[in-house]
């Protein structure tokens, strides 16, 4: 018993670690999406310099949110969450500026 608990406690933290990292991994990968969305855009013509400009400002205030949930050294479920929401907010509006008539 004194063999298997330590060795269990280890497996277990490794899964809740490798979970956590791969979450984090999910949220990294969906912002690098988000950045080659907008250049593309840009370099398309689908997206204005003026709103290229305030989807870069808005995800740099996912960033930001991001290192400050990070700062404790744990990214919480409920932050995940509220990136996750974030980024889906951020998806939407890029979807809508490509999509848009503006003249370029």
């Amino acid at each position: 018993m004194n063999k298997i608990f330590p060795r269990l406690c280890t497996s277990t933290l490794l899964v809740v670690s490798s979970h956590t990292m791969a979450a984090n991994d999910l949220i990294n990968e969906r912002q690098n999406n988000q950045h080659n969305r907008i250049a593309q855009g840009v370099v398309t013509g689908e997206i204005t310099r003026g709103e290229a400009t305030k989807l870069g400002i808005q995800q740099y205030k996912i960033v930001r949110k991001e290192a400050r949930f990070k700062s404790d050294g744990v990214l919480t479920k409920r932050e995940r969450a509220k990136l996750q929401y974030s980024l889906n907010k951020s998806s939407s509006n890029i979807n809508k500026k490509k999509n848009n008539d503006l003249v370029r």
